[in-house]
């Protein structure tokens, strides 16, 4: 199984946004979005590290690790449900465009939330060149 720790970010001082995923401390990538959300930039980490895994490893099944409870629980349930009702929800549903592109990719993966900010090394490890982009 391969594990990956995703992160994203967002500066309202910058009015940009950033991401990152990593399998190691030598395996990861990142990268910086302007006029963005949080959520978009956590949303981009989890495809971008799915994208990536798959095309990299693809024998192996995928486990994300995420400290965005967003992306977790779409990603768990609601995305099944927005998927079921034609990608509709109470008015517009915000971020379809990805939460679409992740419901293509769900095929063995599987989200799981860790704790941000705590004494998870990769987890902080991801954080910091999102942080630091």
């Amino acid at each position: 199984m391969i594990k990956i720790y995703t992160d994203g970010g967002y500066s309202r001082k910058q009015d940009s946004g950033s991401w990152g995923w990593a399998i190691s401390k030598k395996e990861f990538d990142s990268g910086q979005v302007k006029g963005t959300t949080n959520n978009r930039m956590e949303l981009v980490a989890v495809i971008r590290a799915i994208i990536y895994a798959k095309s990299t490893y693809s024998d192996k099944p995928i486990k994300v690790y995420s400290d965005s409870k967003y992306c977790v629980n779409g990603f768990s349930e609601w995305m099944y449900n927005w998927q079921s009702y034609g990608w509709t929800k109470k008015g517009k549903l915000l971020n379809e465009d990805l939460w679409r592109t992740l419901y293509s990719l769900r095929s063995g993966v599987e989200l799981e939330w860790v704790k941000g900010h705590s004494d998870n090394d990769m987890n902080n490890f991801v954080d910091s060149i999102c942080v630091n982009y």
